[in-house]
């Protein structure tokens, strides 16, 4: 899926779109990127909002973003690419890990 106006895209093994609730779903072999903000993610599952542009992302999401640049690892994700904007949550057995590169 591709949205010009974000530069936002995202793929998926199976995506399923439902016109209804103008929503996307995506699963398995998930890689999505804003690239005129140079943020990538990965993940799991992921349900991308069509209305809002937010995206809630689950299992193994991965996160990351250049300037500032730092990398994000939890088991949820939400927020919108377009923005830089993002929440990732972890629990006790799968802390969310940080990874934050200093400037040279």
């Amino acid at each position: 899926m591709f949205q010009p106006e974000d530069d936002v895209t995202l793929t998926a093994n199976i995506v399923k779109f439902n016109l209804d609730e103008n929503q996307v779903y995506l699963q398995e072999g998930i890689y999505g990127e804003a690239v005129k903000n140079e943020v990538e993610i990965y993940a799991d599952n992921l349900v991308w909002n069509l209305d809002n542009k937010e995206i809630n992302a689950d299992g193994n999401v991965y996160y990351k973003q250049i300037n500032p640049d730092f990398n994000l690892r939890g088991i949820k994700a939400v927020g919108k690419l377009q923005d830089k904007s993002i929440k990732i949550e972890g629990n006790e057995e799968n802390p969310v890990t940080t990874l934050i590169y200093p400037k040279e």
